[in-house]
């Protein structure tokens, strides 16, 4: 796989790695919850899940609740 631009710039992370291989980019939302996903045994229920990741902000709770669950969705699709 050849690495260009921001990615050259960086080491990359073996987490980063696989998000790559499945051709998509590494944002912060997909990296954190592939690795909660990881360091589970058994998986949360998607409430219990939310409320790790979804900011309490209201100003922005909308705009993280709409990247979890596409995130997961992706995720489900991907698997």
């Amino acid at each position: 796989m050849e690495e260009s631009g921001f990615l050259k710039e960086h080491k990359i992370t073996k987490t980063e790695r696989i998000l790559l291989s499945k051709g998509k980019h590494p944002t912060d939302m997909r990296l954190k919850i592939y690795k909660y996903l990881k360091r589970k045994i058994c998986v949360d229920s998607l409430n219990e899940m939310q409320k790790v990741f979804i900011k309490k902000n209201e100003s922005n709770k909308t705009a993280n609740k709409t990247t979890f669950y596409r995130t997961m969705k992706l995720f489900k699709k991907k698997a």
